[in-house]
């Protein structure tokens, strides 16, 4: 790390701060192949464009349900491809499963409907897909289905982009355009940025949530998915600041291990930090 960078850690963290909260939501893209976790696209749902900006997408339920649909207690899953929309299920949230079709949808932006039929009943399944201002979330409701129990029907149904989530073959690129700020100041009304950019990670202070700060330098991680290590120079001693960068669909937690700039109470902590919008 560049004396600059060193800089910054010595200022953020020389007074102890006990914890940070970050939140976000990523500047980056949906759908036309991109994942909206990757930071390859846009900042938000184009309103002029159809499901098709959705396509590559897989979205899994945020929780189990039972019904006779998910082959008991299950995970409902969501699949964009061609511009059609799959839906099926899986006993868990990580193994996706085979979709045996897809089918149209009407509606664009961030809302669609969906009717179709169920073994030969026309329109024997019906719903609404409302995608989050980003793509990194799909919420369905279905308002007929003869295989799900009345409390599914008409209930909000959140699923998560799982390729947001990390995509365990590829490294922090994926995460390329990114910002991080925390929810709340950590020191002197200042609060912490994060940035990926060009597969590196850079870190600064801002004086507010939404002018983000220059990044005076970017450092190296190791890792794929979900999971990064760093280490990195402080004031011309190897490896004086050290931690781990963990990824969810919507967040890094970032915790240090090491910190010369940083005292003991600050290593070995959570520090939660969610995308910027």
């Amino acid at each position: 790390m560049s004396k600059k960078i060193s800089t910054i850690f010595l200022t953020l963290f020389l007074v102890g701060i006990l914890s940070v909260s970050c939140s976000n939501k990523d500047t980056t893209g949906v759908g036309d192949g991109n994942s909206t976790g990757s930071g390859d696209g846009n900042s938000a749902v184009d309103s002029s464009k159809g499901i098709e900006q959705f396509n590559g997408n897989s979205y899994v339920s945020a929780q189990s349900y039972t019904a006779e649909q998910l082959g008991g207690t299950g995970y409902l899953w969501i699949s964009v491809k061609d511009g059609k929309v799959g839906i099926s299920a899986s006993a868990d949230n990580a193994n996706e499963p085979t979709y045996e079709g897809y089918f149209p949808v009407t509606g664009s932006g961030t809302d669609y409907s969906f009717s179709t039929d169920y073994y030969g009943q026309a329109n024997g399944i019906e719903g609404t897909l409302k995608f989050s201002s980003d793509g990194s979330s799909v919420t369905i409701m279905f308002t007929a289905n003869p295989a799900f129990p009345e409390n599914l029907l008409n209930i909000n149904i959140l699923c998560n982009d799982t390729i947001g989530a990390g995509d365990t073959t590829k490294g922090i690129e994926q995460y390329n355009g990114n910002s991080y700020v925390s929810t709340s100041a950590v020191m002197q009304s200042q609060y912490l940025w994060v940035s990926i950019k060009d597969s590196k990670v850079g870190m600064n202070a801002g004086s507010d949530q939404t002018s983000e700060p220059s990044y005076q330098g970017y450092m190296n991680v190791t890792g794929y998915g979900t999971d990064y290590n760093f280490s990195s120079d402080y004031y011309g001693q190897a490896n004086g600041v050290e931690g781990t960068l963990k990824f969810s669909d919507t967040s890094v937690t970032v915790r240090f291990t090491k910190n010369l700039g940083a005292p003991d109470e600050m290593l070995n902590t959570d520090i939660v930090c969610n995308k910027k919008q």
